[in-house]
């Protein structure tokens, strides 16, 4: 290993003009091999990029150029590179193919600690999200990055929900449960926004109480915020979550009636996502883990605690109907629906609950049409569950279910926020 990351620190001299390495320091990072390179004024860290993870780096870097230029004036830093040199591969022991340098990020990687331990720090991450969420999506469309509306978001999970019924290892009270949320329209009716799609303690570097850097930007697309928001609450104490919250609305432009309920559900998702990818790898310990993961879930649906007043269960705060805002740029409004489709369905409507699938036995659910389950197509796939919701859903974790799956929505207020399908320069 000494001789590769001699090897790594001595190419940075044939990349970076003026640059003569004097020392250099192996870094422990599970995104690859990296080395921390000096030479005595200056530190670059030098990336042995693998031919299999060239296409993640490019994403990446990308997405990082576009969040660069969408948000001039934010504190946050995105990985940059400063030079890249292709390298035969046998003199790297096959390890890689191109060596990237890149500026050092500023921070230390995130923890569920340091955001219990510091108010400021949840605060900072409200801000930050609602200052991505806020950008110009236009200009991510234009770039060709992936783009999808409130109806297709829907769709994506309900894919997702048939995908996990035909398992048959999904209990009957979750199917039921996520169907009826995913059937109320009106909790779908949103502004698509940049997402980052990917955030996770990996993702995100702190330095005091502030967001210093973020990473893993090759998930960026336009679609549902509350893809993100599900993914940092599980990194929040229970008891900051409101604070979280407040903060971030603070800091929005429109009303979103929908967004606590849709940022729940999705939390609670990330459990099927994680059979659903544990399936497809073919790991039965993966397995196992996920279906014992979906049971305790169900339990705890089964038995809410009392007094919950979780997006699944009341109001959610500071919905309030308000004015919708401007019209973003470059976003072009869909078809108007039909008044049938802007109002939630009728009781006697809804649709019927999954039955239990018998063991070893065809689902009785029929697919809708229109199914596709490939990850490869999906900006958000490949996630699972965080590690420390692998093992055990407890009534203090962020999962937190009460038994209704719909809560009161304002439906005027629902309705007068327009889903919109952004579109790219050809269709202007």
């Amino acid at each position: 290993m000494e001789t590769l990351d001699l090897k790594i620190a001595a190419a940075t001299a044939g990349i970076l003009d003026g640059f003569e390495p004097q020392s250099w320091l192996a870094l422990d990072d599970p995104r690859g091999h990296r080395v921390l390179v000096s030479d005595g004024e200056r530190s670059v860290v030098a990336v042995l990029v693998p031919s299999a993870g060239a296409e993640g780096a490019d994403a990446e870097e990308y997405a990082a150029a576009l969040l660069r230029g969408l948000l001039p004036g934010t504190s946050v830093t995105f990985p940059q590179i400063l030079g890249r040199l292709a390298v035969p591969a046998e003199q790297f022991d096959s390890r890689g193919e191109e060596i990237r340098v890149c500026a050092p990020l500023p921070g230390t990687p995130a923890s569920t600690v340091a955001f219990a331990d510091s108010p400021a720090l949840v605060t900072a991450l409200a801000e930050f999200l609602a200052e991505l969420h806020n950008a110009d999506p236009g200009d991510i469309a234009d770039s060709g990055l992936a783009v999808l509306d409130s109806a297709e978001e829907r769709q994506r999970l309900l894919d997702a929900l048939d995908a996990g019924a035909a398992t048959g290892q999904v209990p009957s009270v979750l199917l039921s449960r996520w169907e009826t949320a995913l059937e109320n329209v009106a909790t779908w009716r949103f502004f698509p926004c940049a997402v980052h799609g990917g955030l996770s303690e990996d993702a995100l570097r702190t330095e005091g109480g502030r967001i210093a850097a973020v990473t893993d930007l090759g998930r960026l697309h336009i679609g549902d915020p509350a893809t993100d928001l599900a993914a940092v609450t599980a990194l929040l104490h229970p008891d900051a979550v409101e604070e979280f919250f407040a903060v971030y609305r603070g800091h929005r432009a429109g009303p979103d009636p929908g967004l606590r309920t849709r940022v729940e559900l999705r939390s609670e998702l990330t459990a099927l996502d994680w059979l659903l990818e544990a399936r497809r790898g073919g790991d039965d310990g993966e397995i196992a883990d996920a279906v014992a993961l979906l049971a305790s879930l169900a339990e705890l649906t089964e038995a809410p605690a009392e007094g919950h007043t979780g997006p699944y269960g009341g109001p959610e705060p500071g919905d309030a109907p308000s004015a919708v805002h401007a019209e973003p740029a470059g976003v072009q409004p869909a078809a108007e629906e039909s008044a049938d489709e802007t109002t939630e369905p009728d009781a006697a409507a809804e649709p019927e609950p999954y039955a239990e699938p018998a063991a070893q036995s065809e689902p009785k659910s029929e697919p809708r049409s229109g199914t596709d389950t490939d990850a490869g197509s999906d900006p958000t796939a490949g996630t699972s569950p965080p590690a420390s919701r692998r093992t055990e859903v407890r009534a203090d974790d962020g999962f937190r279910p009460a038994a209704p799956v719909t809560h009161d929505i304002d439906e005027e207020s629902a309705s007068a926020v327009p889903t919109q399908r952004i579109t790219g320069p050809e269709d202007r």
